[in-house]
């Protein structure tokens, strides 16, 4: 209970942010910051397996986790561009091709051009796709509810905040990887090569 493990603080005190590790050791119950990423991706795994859950309940045949957010993009929007649908969901545009198709052969969907440009293509509900809307706003609810149960509004102001703040700490991280030239090296000084 008392001391961490030495091997445990030398792991903390590797991660960027250790400037900060001696304010947050006085807070108690803090866990280290390298259990961040790992309770992030525990919550997330509990989460999609309880929406999937969910979803087998309520008939969502052929629907899995990572067709919902598309779903209620096109509820609140009726139809969207691919590009538009890939921006508001945060997922590569091929990733957003393969969903797309499996509920357009789903029959949830179908793509047809846009009538402002007959060059692009949107995605638009079918009635099918519109009838699932009561069910996923159930599941939605329901997962939200079980979520965040009994944790006061203000830490979860607190947590939204601190997540949008680690999205863009990433964010900047993809952008400015994604700029650099594909297969550059490293100047010899920096790689240790002094030859």
């Amino acid at each position: 209970m008392g001391r961490e493990p030495e091997e445990r603080r030398e792991t903390v005190a590797a991660l960027p942010s250790a400037s900060h590790a001696s304010s947050v050791q006085d807070v108690p119950n803090m866990p280290p910051h390298g259990d961040i990423v790992s309770l992030m991706s525990r919550t997330l795994g509990a989460a999609n397996r309880y929406l999937v859950e969910l979803m087998a309940r309520e008939g969502l045949a052929g629907i899995v986790p990572s067709h919902g957010d598309i779903l209620m993009q096109l509820f609140a929007h009726d139809a969207m561009s691919m590009a538009a649908l890939a921006e508001a969901i945060g997922k590569d545009p091929s990733t957003v091709t393969a969903l797309v198709r499996k509920l357009a052969n789903a029959g949830y969907v179908e793509k047809a051009p846009n009538p402002r440009d007959r060059r692009m293509c949107e995605v638009r509900l079918t009635d099918a796709g519109r009838a699932l809307e009561p069910a996923m706003d159930r599941v939605s609810h329901t997962l939200i509810t079980t979520l965040t149960n009994s944790i006061p509004a203000a830490d979860l102001a607190a947590t939204c905040r601190t997540m949008k703040a680690m999205q863009k700490n990433m964010s900047a991280v993809d952008d400015s990887e994604s700029k650099r030239e594909p297969d550059s090296e490293p100047a010899a000084e920096t790689r240790g090569d002094h030859r």
